[in-house]
């Protein structure tokens, strides 16, 4: 019989399976997931396809790169799981007005050749290169607190073009939000994110990666190394904070009582867990919302722009209807597939897309960022200091390196000495 403590880890996406990996040593671990599978937003789908081997297709997370992604790249080095380069090309597609272009240069950008002979088009160009200069100079002199990011677009008065054509666009498929969200966005947060990702410049910019073979590489090689118990088909339904325990009760009248507990899941999912959430969590918990998204992945080349050349990796459509943005990930250049067929991932273009060329659909759901949620991260480690503690993307910008920080913060909370190089 084991001497270990028990901890549950409810949640299996990047920081589930991340904190149920560094503790797999020193606890009995438990791992808990709601649905049928582990991994979260890690969701590849097989695909048959005579010209592709073994292929899977990324629908979820996708890429990632060595300078902002160091935890989680030290965590693949540690599963021993491969990567290759990715291509992060950016492309816009307005449907009413049928304009659009690539950051393929000079293919992507003059796929339209009236952009070649356009004042207004060489004048957008300028446009994104002023605006680089100047959030460089406001972040630089802390201009942006307190602000939203359309508050401060609007105190800048950048054009509606460059804000229509690009700011808002790509903010839009960062995020995977509708542009109302980008909006209400703290400015501070959204230009940092661009800054430290080299956004703001045309140079210097990160090799990005994708995982050899889809993104569930990483969660198999999980598996073939965690010895404790997985719970799949398992939803909790209560998590009981005791004085000297943690009693986790499943829909499927399965209770387990435990040392500790660490909720990996989204921070609305969190606060509904606890049967009696302290103050603190409530206030904290609480600030977080999430918007869902639709996701396809399919074949229809009419969420693309209509000549290839403009074809990105990250395509955004405006809607002709309502001037909505809905995002195209272009998989075939984003994981090196191979193959005379298009792989086309979207997001939110459901009504549009030709149920004959739908291979799979999934629904995920994504933080809001706003100036309430935003400020609750400063404190959020304050939630990790009992016998339940939390983690999850929304510590940070809301993606895989945000998890890991934070599962790896939360697991330092019960053994110090814990990192992943």
């Amino acid at each position: 019989m084991s001497n270990k403590k028990k901890i549950a880890i409810i949640g299996s996406g990047i920081s589930g399976i991340v904190s149920a990996y560094l503790l797999k040593d020193f606890y009995d671990v438990t791992l808990i997931e709601a649905s049928a599978r582990l991994g979260g937003h890690t969701y590849s789908v097989p695909i048959k396809d005579p010209t592709l081997s073994n292929a899977h297709i990324d629908m979820g997370f996708i890429v990632f790169n060595l300078d902002n992604y160091p935890l989680f790249t030290q965590f693949l080095t540690k599963l021993k799981v491969p990567y290759q380069d990715s291509d992060m090309s950016f492309g816009f597609y307005e449907k009413a007005t049928q304009f659009y272009y690539s950051s393929d240069v000079p293919k992507g950008l003059f796929a339209k050749k009236r952009n070649l002979l356009s004042p207004g088009f060489w004048g957008f160009l300028m446009g994104i290169s002023q605006y680089n200069q100047q959030v460089q100079a406001d972040i630089q002199s802390k201009q942006l607190n307190d602000l939203t990011v359309g508050q401060y677009l609007n105190e800048r008065k950048f054009s509606k073009r460059l804000m229509d054509h690009y700011i808002l666009p790509m903010g839009a498929a960062i995020w995977s939000c509708p542009k109302h969200e980008i909006l209400t966005f703290p400015a501070s947060a959204f230009f940092n994110f661009w800054q430290n990702h080299h956004l703001l410049t045309l140079g210097k910019r990160p090799t990005w990666k994708t995982i050899k073979g889809g993104s569930h590489q990483y969660i198999n090689a999980f598996k073939s190394e965690f010895k404790g118990e997985i719970h799949l088909n398992s939803p909790v339904n209560k998590i009981v904070q005791l004085p000297q325990s943690v009693q986790v009760h499943m829909t499927n009248q399965v209770t387990i009582e435990v040392d500790y507990a660490i909720v990996a899941t989204h921070a609305d999912q969190a606060l509904r867990l606890l049967e009696k959430a302290s103050p603190l969590q409530r206030r904290l918990l609480g600030a977080w919302s999430y918007s869902n998204n639709q996701v396809d992945l399919h074949s229809d080349p009419s969420v693309m722009p209509p000549k290839r050349q403009a074809w990105a990796s990250w395509s955004v459509q405006q809607s002709r209807i309502d001037s909505s943005l809905q995002m195209s990930y272009y998989m075939n250049r984003l994981q090196q597939l191979q193959s005379p067929h298009d792989y086309l991932v979207s997001l939110n273009h459901r009504t549009q897309i030709q149920s004959k060329h739908i291979k799979h659909q999934v629904d995920f759901t994504h933080p809001i960022y706003n100036q309430a949620s935003v400020a609750t991260q400063s404190r959020l480690p304050e939630l990790n200091e009992g016998r339940v503690l939390f983690c999850g993307s929304y510590f940070g910008n809301g993606f895989h390196e945000d998890g890991v920080r934070s599962a790896l913060h939360a697991c330092q909370q019960l053994e110090g000495s814990l990192c992943l190089s």
